[in-house]
């Protein structure tokens, strides 16, 4: 739901962005727009964060001797052992760093998506409003494919599951193959090509990044554990992530050449084979 929900978002904000820049051709426009929207996210949160769910309470007479009995001694530092604990045993497992393996590769894939404007601007010559578009299909890929495939793929034996991890990931590799290739002038693809294969590199990686480490967790760190394993995948994904973008972003503002992107699509596909190989891994050993 909370996958489903942010990519919702990525889809409307890029459409919204396109569209406002199209109407206006203002960047100040664009700009006065976004620091008004700001409002909403700032009302939800000042709604809805000082809520909680009300707990039913059942109204029971104690007895004389529970009156009198002294209140249980609490141990602060169980609620903070037990993750510890559940995290130290799955880090002795293969599958445990297979999936971190997974979800690093496919947080630094994933995150092109940031990218995908100055890349259809810059190489295939779209305005920006029409580039911000392609930004919002490939959103839209991701959104289409975690809540459609989501629950179906939950459902798959391991079989099945490797060989739709293998069939996804193969898809993505050709999207980020097509890139590189077009790049190396190797073959030339049209910005209508490149748009579609934004839409399927959206869709192809969603469903590998989100359900499997996420089910992972949850049954190997139950309701108390999940979390802390979940933390421990993205906070080795964040790392190659900042890395991965600063030098992206280089690249985007100081060349428009071709040639200057083939580094980044080399990383990107061999994400997208590490991704393959470990996540079809982890679920064998699982």
């Amino acid at each position: 739901m909370i996958a489903a929900a942010a990519r919702t978002g990525n889809a409307a904000a890029f459409a919204l962005f396109g569209h406002v820049l199209q109407s206006s051709n203002s960047w100040r426009t664009v700009f006065w727009v976004s620091s008004f929207l700001q409002f909403i996210p700032i009302s939800l949160l000042t709604y809805f964060g000082g809520r909680t769910p009300a707990l039913e309470q059942t109204e029971v007479e104690p007895s004389n001797e529970s009156k009198n009995a002294s209140p249980p001694k609490k141990k602060p530092s169980a609620a903070i052992s037990t993750p510890l604990a559940t995290l130290g045993k799955e880090a002795k497992t293969i599958e445990f760093w297979l999936h971190l393996m997974n979800r690093s590769a496919l947080m630094v894939f994933g995150s092109f998506l940031l990218f995908v404007p100055t890349l259809m601007s810059q190489i295939y010559g779209l305005s920006s409003h029409r580039a911000a578009q392609v930004g919002s299909v490939f959103a839209l890929g991701c959104l289409l494919s975690v809540t459609g495939g989501a629950r179906p793929y939950a459902k798959l034996g391991k079989r099945n599951k490797i060989a739709t991890t293998i069939i996804l990931m193969g898809i993505a590799t050709l999207c980020s193959g097509l890139q590189l290739g077009h790049m190396k002038g190797i073959w030339s693809i049209p910005a209508s090509v490149s748009a579609a294969s934004m839409f399927l590199w959206g869709f192809s990686f969603s469903i590998p990044f989100y359900i499997p480490g996420s089910m992972y967790a949850l049954a190997r760190g139950g309701k108390e554990s999940s979390a802390t394993i979940a933390d421990v995948f993205d906070f080795g994904g964040f790392a190659l992530l900042a890395a991965f973008n600063g030098y992206v972003a280089k690249i985007a503002a100081y060349s428009n050449l071709a040639t200057a992107w083939i580094p980044t699509f080399q990383i990107l596909t061999g994400c997208s084979l590490a991704s393959m190989v470990s996540l079809a891994l982890a679920i064998f050993f699982e």
